[in-house]
């Protein structure tokens, strides 16, 4: 009898040792799967915020280039005003030397101011 009991604790020890390893073993498959899935996550969160980052400074780039180009057509339109207006006050001038010789009554022979004349 004292073998008996002797055996079947071994057995038992031999059992629980048994169910031990493969315990361990699940809990080492599942923390190297933790790990792996969080590695894949950490991964591709990265991709992400690389590629939304990328494509804000895309953006960005746009929008300078459009304000850079509103920048430039907006100095073209204000030197064509500038220009117009120079020639206005040339023609108020003209006319106005013209409309003072006609008062007076003499000879005006002065040309109008030409496209030349800026």
């Amino acid at each position: 009898m004292d073998l008996r009991i002797n055996e079947t604790l071994q057995t038992g020890a031999v059992r629980n040792r048994t169910y031990q390893v493969r315990s361990e073993s699940v809990y080492l498959f599942l923390e190297f799967t933790i790990v792996l899935v969080c590695e894949i996550v950490g991964v591709y969160i990265m991709l992400l915020w690389d590629l939304y980052r990328e494509e804000r400074n895309r953006q960005r780039q746009e929008r300078e280039a459009a304000l850079q180009q509103a920048r430039s057509r907006t100095e073209e339109a204000n030197n064509r005003a500038e220009e117009a207006e120079k020639r206005i006050k040339l023609w108020e001038a003209w006319n106005a030397r013209r409309v003072e010789a006609e008062r007076q009554n003499a000879k005006f022979d002065e040309p109008p101011p030409s496209e030349s004349d800026k």
